[in-house]
């Protein structure tokens, strides 16, 4: 069993990725200001969630993908998360970027 995970924009779907073991996203809460992660894995229960502005991990196998995403709302359902956003952006995780080159 994998993740399906797909970002929808008001432009449309900008990211689609299978055969994802898990996605780590933040949920909005009241009570604390950056909210709270929520790591989602195959077979989850169905959920509608709140996101603050945040990066979230995409986790496949030994690879981690950042993805950056300006708040929104994620919906877990069937083994596919879809987000919806104003904007995502996939970056560079922080140890590549800060690597000196050789």
């Amino acid at each position: 069993m994998s993740l399906t995970f797909e970002i929808v924009t008001p432009r449309g779907l900008v990211m689609r990725r299978t055969g994802l073991d898990q996605v780590v996203l933040r949920r909005k809460e009241v009570q604390f200001d950056n909210g709270v992660e929520v790591t989602v894995l195959p077979r989850s229960a169905s959920m509608l969630v709140k996101l603050p502005a945040h990066e979230m991990r995409l986790v496949e196998g030994p690879e981690t993908t950042y993805v950056r995403v300006d708040g929104g709302f994620a919906e877990i359902n069937n083994d596919v998360v879809s987000v919806l956003t104003t904007s995502a952006a996939e970056i560079a995780p922080l140890a590549s970027q800060c690597a000196s080159p050789s």
